[in-house]
């Protein structure tokens, strides 16, 4: 068969995240897109035009090409190709919007290139259903074409996801409420505890206060307070016990939960790089954390002897659960044969507007601005 199809008709329910009353407003008018990848297992480019009449999501392809890269040694089996909205959370992971959860969101067949070859896919067009789920601002288009071939005496299969270049055309919306950021310290569950206070406004405002609980349960002052104020352009970093506040003009985006993950995995020593890793990814299924829907993933990577430098196997097995109502990590869990296991989690999730006092200056404080 000389092209990869799709189905007409894609999932409704699949944008995970409780429905939302209303997506926002129909556009006024069709908006091209442009996706395209190159360098990995296949390169494609895919153009043409979306459509959104406030409940269904119109998809018209217009252009779509497909090629195996001259680099590779084998053919590889390409196909099918389905869509999907992704969206990209705080934490750089990517979740599938549209993922493929029956035959229904796929149609057609699969297709053998060549390195160097390519192949053209007819025009067609997917209406998708998002009349109850609520879209975000920076959530983009996808097309996921199956890539199967032979590497190393086995055979690789995987999706490779051609994204759109610019991000659907929905205005920004920002979940409204407050929730306390829960860390691990150390290399033990007995070490102790960070504990973020974090509340946000529907107009993009944060704040942070941050404290140390050391696990006897006894818990300190805040050590840092954090407010973020996008409509004012500013930043206020408090230091309560010296009651000193210092004021940066120029907003941006503060870091969030799961910043500090990278130090706390524990890196691999030195050494040899022969020997890779192998990495496996599952869906965990979705349940109900704080009140709150969250669909969970788990990450195994496994280090083998001798990769740079280690003198043992490492296992890092990375549990996710994550919540589209809030856009972010209610429950993040790292076991790490070499260095232990680390949570972070939400707790005490309250949903709705937090007290505009909590996004202004206290009063009393020294305030220095920062050059």
């Amino acid at each position: 068969m000389r092209y990869l199809a799709m189905s007409a008709f894609a999932v409704a329910w699949a944008l995970y995240g409780q429905p939302q009353p209303g997506t926002g407003a129909a556009w006024a008018k069709p908006v091209p897109f442009t996706a395209s990848v190159s360098g990995l297992a296949v390169s494609a480019m895919v153009s043409g035009r979306l459509s959104f009449d406030g409940q269904l999501l119109e998809v018209v392809v217009e252009s779509c090409s497909v090629s195996r890269p001259e680099k590779f040694d084998s053919a590889a089996e390409v196909g099918p190709l389905w869509v999907s909205i992704d969206r990209f959370a705080e934490d750089g992971q990517v979740y599938r919007a549209l993922p493929r959860t029956s035959d229904e969101s796929t149609y057609g067949s699969t297709e053998t290139l060549r390195p160097g070859q390519s192949t053209t896919v007819p025009p067609f067009t997917i209406r998708i259903p998002v009349g109850n789920i609520q879209l975000l601002k920076g959530d983009v288009l996808a097309f996921n074409i199956g890539v199967k071939y032979p590497i190393n005496g086995r055979v690789s299969s995987g999706t490779v996801p051609v994204r759109s270049r610019e991000p659907l055309p929905v205005l920004q919306t920002v979940a409204s409420y407050c929730a306390d950021e829960v860390m691990s310290l150390g290399k033990s569950l007995e070490a102790g505890w960070q504990i973020t206070e974090f509340c946000q406004d529907s107009a993009g405002r944060r704040r942070t206060a941050t404290y140390f609980r050391p696990a006897t349960g006894a818990s300190g002052k805040p050590r840092l307070i954090e407010i973020a104020d996008p409509v004012a352009n500013v930043i206020y970093r408090i230091v309560p016990e010296k009651r000193e506040a210092t004021r940066m003009k120029g907003w941006t985006t503060g870091g969030v939960f799961g910043g500090v993950l990278g130090g706390i995995i524990g890196s691999i020593p030195g050494g040899s790089r022969a020997l890779e890793p192998k990495v496996t990814t599952e869906f965990a299924g979705v349940k109900t954390m704080e009140g709150l829907e969250v669909y969970g993933s788990v990450r195994t990577t496994v280090y083998p002897s001798g990769y740079q430098g280690a003198t043992q196997e490492v296992i890092v097995i990375g549990e996710t659960w994550y919540s589209p109502a809030i856009k972010r990590t209610v429950l993040r869990t790292i076991k790490n044969s070499r260095t232990g296991e680390t949570h972070e989690r939400l707790e005490n999730v309250r949903l709705g507007e937090p007290d505009p006092a909590l996004f202004q200056l206290p009063a009393g404080y020294d305030v220095v601005d920062a050059r």
